[in-house]
């Protein structure tokens, strides 16, 4: 392989579209290597890896839905490795050409920083035409010479008494040289740049954290040694010198030509996976290095392997720009995976990088597959010593900062009983990551009971009352004094668009509608709702419409003695009405003295100049949230006429768009006939993307998410969605169920709870968000929690008005207590209603209803086939063997034909499939389409899903007259 290349990366799927792209660069006279991504590889894998990566010019990433989710670990070691190479490369020469083959943007795919900073080629399918090609020649004349070790040099800035030999490594603020000083020692040199930041702010405040730290590295030996701090403001920039890492081929031996900096990511790229021994004496360094750190106040905020250098074989944190003092904190920095769901900047966040940094070590995984282990794992020879090892890991990196290592020396004291082989001493609070949180399903919960041991419980974890915020509000439901009745959802929907806007406020902290809709006719006071909401400040008003005109009137009080500290009418004709939430919003952010949103004018982008599309944009906003309706699928049809109508009067208007992607994804969920299903799903994704394209940064991408969650159950990609939704909106309580939901689904239950919490800081009142929260506690069997969280639903829930179907499931998840009338608590739900029959043997009743619900006219296929199982379930229990049969080959005629879902989920019929062919007697084929059924689920993208489809594995197991297999299953389990 010779070099002057331009080297193509691309995961396995993407094959035919890198060969087209390779084909027609070549066709110019361009040198290509395509290189397809590889299971496996270890360190002698990374070698060749880096060697192919340093030996071409370009470097050209193929990105599609395929690689966005960052999954392919052996690409995202390769990204990672030209990342490295793109960011040690002076600034301004070519190297990264990022390519997207299936319109993947930067707001989606999970790419390295460095491929964020060039612009993206769109090649849809791999076509690519002539143009691209004279690009990437021209690019090819400016590119870096190869290898890595002869970089180009940058213009060398005048440091007294140091010459600047060779630049060793570039961030994105400053940049670190190879220096020998007037006595001939070898140092390393950063220095930073003030033009690289956005305002001087960040620029000094990274100096004085610096000066900070040079005093406490003076003093502990542990740190990396600052010699000596200084600054050229005439020359823009500041400087640090400090001991050089060891060379990673000669130790202290140092050969500038030659040299490469010894850092922990240059020593997984040699070795891979080190072991566990190995891995406790760099933990009980590096937590020595914070908790020296954190004993004087300061954090690091960006611990990763490749800021971590070996000095003498010494491990120490480079890249001491970032450290400063906890509370000054502010600038979010920090790379993904190492960075806690709270963000960085704490004692607690700091833990949880080093604690994802000794996974990497460790298991030789990528941060992103924590919690997994390695799947030789028995095979190892040091499993034992890393399965002790990982318990600590598992304790630093807890989702939760109260869960976790508060700081450097908590984990020090437990990584030096590991050292020296004493057991470790286990929380007070349990936190098995997600290993036996969701196992036990109501599918197989009959099973469990009986086998489950009795479990100690967890330290009992009362849920507080919520603090007041000094920057917080709720809005009460706006009284309604139009003329006409019927205009009622329009003080309903201008009250809900108020809210939203007040929420896109950064730091003001808003009740979302459905808590603050619970004090519509509610006699409390303005004091004991402020309490009871934890807000500080109230708004009230009232609403007129009458024809064409609109009259708003609003005041804001102090919640605790009721001060009005601001009052206004607004006059406005129904077109100019649509923007009165912006100016509410600004004005009360005045008032609060907080911060506006950024271009929080631009917040009328989610609304419409159209009065008329406005109009029918509240009236469906106000039906699909009315889930009462005796026929919610006729409900849910006549919300997308309405919108369809509304989108044709105004074809950009987002929130519309984002709400007509909504209704048809329910539509999908409550599972039609499969051609009416698959013009549904269709449509949702179609509008779900248009809200995203026209509310570019995050904020449009909720419906996206919603998408990808329910329909393709595309977890990963619904998370991303999800993420770029709660960045762009972090008050709205939506985006933190929605990250729940999809957490949950993936089996990460620890980080749905404290979703769920989130959610519930700005929604204390939702039940639903409350119901939720309340089968994950039983999950993760908290029972105090659950105990405290069901006292708090019915406190602002009337008595039989609850979610008692929630409130049943998961007491009996976490206790085995069946509900004594399932049909006076089910609903709408009657498949569980049988399944909760079933399981306390009461055979009689669970058949009696599902003859009832097979005589009912019109039953769909999906729900036909459903209970025909039972029916054919039943029947065999109740010694009705030809009936039994009857009913079971009836199923099993049903159970190859597509239903709704199945259009986009072919594994939905092996799970039917599977049942109808063991209640008829084929085990051999049933136990093969359940096994089929079980891996159409991933791991771990679809880890909750795919414990669910195991406990149905197991329960057939049982059917089939295996109880070996069955036995040995929920084991795993």
């Amino acid at each position: 392989m010779s070099s002057g290349a331009v080297l193509v990366s691309y995961a396995p799927p993407d094959a035919s579209a890198a060969e087209k792209i390779g084909a027609a660069l070549r066709s110019t006279g361009t040198e290509v290597w395509l290189e397809q991504s590889r299971e496996g590889g270890g360190a002698a894998g990374d070698a060749v890896a880096k060697k192919r990566i340093n030996d071409c010019l370009l470097f050209l990433p193929i990105i599609s839905a395929h690689t966005r989710t960052g999954n392919e670990g052996p690409l995202r070691r390769e990204w990672d490795l030209a990342d490295e190479r793109a960011q040690a490369l002076a600034k301004g020469t070519p190297f990264l050409v990022p390519v997207s083959i299936d319109g993947t943007d930067d707001r989606s795919a999970v790419v390295p920083d460095s491929f964020l900073d060039v612009p993206w080629t769109r090649l849809p399918g791999g076509e690519t035409p002539p143009a691209f090609c004279e690009a990437v020649k021209r690019l090819l004349a400016g590119a870096a010479p190869s290898p890595a070790a002869t970089r180009p040099a940058a213009v060398a800035p005048q440091i007294p008494d140091y010459e600047l030999l060779r630049l060793i490594g570039r961030g994105s603020y400053g940049d670190v040289w190879l220096a020998r000083g007037v006595t001939g020692i070898f140092r390393a040199i950063k220095v930073v740049w003030r033009e690289r930041f956005a305002d001087a702010g960040p620029f000094e405040r990274e100096f004085r954290g610096l000066t900070e730290f040079a005093a406490v590295s003076l003093g502990e030996s542990v740190q990396l040694s600052l010699l000596h701090v200084g600054r050229n403001d005439e020359a823009g920039f500041f400087y640090y010198v400090m001991e050089l890492a060891d060379d990673a081929e000669r130790g202290r031996e140092i050969e500038p030509a030659h040299y490469v900096p010894l850092t922990l990511t240059e020593l997984r790229t040699r070795r891979g996976r080190l072991p566990a021994a190995e891995c406790v004496t760099f933990g009980v360094e590096l937590a020595r290095v914070l908790a020296g750190l954190h004993a004087h106040g300061l954090v690091h905020r960006d611990i990763k392997p490749s800021n971590v250098i070996l000095v003498g074989g010494v491990p120490k944190l480079a890249d001491v720009g970032l450290v400063t003092a906890a509370g000054e904190a502010r600038t979010y920095v920090g790379t993904d995976g190492f960075v806690p769901p709270e963000g960085p900047g704490s004692p607690a966040a700091d833990v949880f990088a080093l604690g994802r940094l000794l996974y990497e070590l460790s298991t030789g995984l990528d941060r992103q597959q924590f919690p997994q282990l390695p799947p030789e794992l028995d095979r190892l020879p040091d499993y034992r010593a890393l399965l002790k090892l990982n318990n600590v890991i598992l304790r630093a990196c807890d989702p939760h900062p109260e869960g976790r290592y508060p700081n450097g020396g908590a984990l020090l004291a437990d990584l030096l009983r590991l050292q020296a082989g004493r057991p470790v001493r286990r929380p007070v609070i349990g936190r098995r990551i997600v290993l036996v949180a969701a196992c036990v399903v109501v599918a197989l919960a009959a099973v469990w009971v009986r086998l489950r041991p009795s479990a100690p419980e967890s330290t009992p974890t009362a849920i507080p009352a919520p603090a007041v915020s000094e920057k917080s509000l709720v809005v009460l439901p706006l009284e309604n004094l139009s003329p006409d009745p019927a205009n009622a959802y329009f003080a309903d929907g201008m009250h809900a668009e108020i809210i939203a806007a007040l929420g896109r406020i950064p730091d003001v902290k808003v009740i979302s509608r459905v808590s603050a809709r619970s004090y519509r006719d509610s006699r409390a006071s303005l004091a004991e709702i402020g309490r009871q909401l934890g807000v500080a400040f109230v708004i009230t008003g009232s609403v007129r419409r009458a024809d064409s005109r609109v009259r708003i009137q609003l005041e804001l009080r102090r919640a605790a003695d009721e001060t009005l500290l601001w009052t206004q009418t607004y006059e406005r004709e129904l077109r100019d009405a649509i923007e009165v939430q912006n100016e509410v919003a600004d004005q009360v952010a005045r008032v609060l003295q907080a911060r506006t949103a950024r271009g929080m004018s631009a917040s009328a982008q989610f609304m419409t100049k159209d009065p008329w599309a406005y109009d029918l944009y509240l009236k469906a906003r106000n039906e699909i949230y009315n889930e009462l309706a005796a026929d919610r699928a006729k409900q849910l049809e006549d919300v997308i006429g309405t919108l369809e109508v509304a989108l044709r009067l105004d074809p950009d208007f987002v929130s519309a768009a984002n709400l007509l992607s909504i209704a048809h994804t329910q539509v999908c969920i409550g599972m039609p006939p499969p051609d009416k299903w698959s013009a549904h799903a269709a449509a949702a994704r179609q509008w779900a993307e248009k809200a995203s394209q026209l509310m570019p940064g995050g904020a449009g991408d909720g419906a996206l998410a919603y998408y990808h969650r329910n329909i393709d159950h595309d977890y990963p990609r619904a998370l991303d969605f999800a993420r770029n939704y709660l960045q762009a909106r972090p008050n709205e309580e939506a985006a933190h169920n929605i990250m729940a939901l999809i957490l949950g689904d993936m089996g990460r239950i620890e980080e749905a709870a404290a979703e769920y919490r989130r959610a519930l800081a700005l929604d204390p009142r939702n039940a639903q968000v409350r119901s939720n929260e309340l089968v994950t506690l039983a999950q993760l069997r908290r029972r105090a929690a659950w105990e405290a969280a069901e006292a708090e639903l019915g406190s602002f829930v009337p008595a039989g008005q609850e979610n008692r179907f929630a409130i049943a499931q998961s007491r009996f998840v976490m206790t085995g207590e069946l509900p004594a009338a399932p049909e006076a608590i089910i609903g709408k739900m009657p498949a569980t209603q049988v399944e909760w029959l079933w399981m306390g043997r009461r055979f009689g009743e669970a058949l009696a209803v599902i003859d009832r619900l097979l005589a009912a006219p019109q039953v769909a296929d999906a729900d036909r086939a459903t209970f025909l199982l039972w029916r054919a379930d039943l029947l065999r229990r109740l010694d009705r063997a030809r009936e039994a049969g009857d009913a079971a080959q009836a199923a099993l005629a049903l159970a190859n034909e597509p239903q709704g879902g199945d259009e986009y989920d072919s594994s939905a019929k092996d799970g039917r499939l599977a049942l109808a062919l063991a209640l008829a007697g084929r085990y051999d084929e049933a136990i093969a389409a359940g096994r089929r059924f079980v891996e159409g689920r991933r791991v771990p993208d679809q880890q909750g899903d795919r414990w669910g489809r195991e406990a149905g594995l197991a329960r057939l197991y049982a059917m089939c007259g295996r109880p070996r297999e069955c036995v040995a299953l929920l084991g795993q389990l």
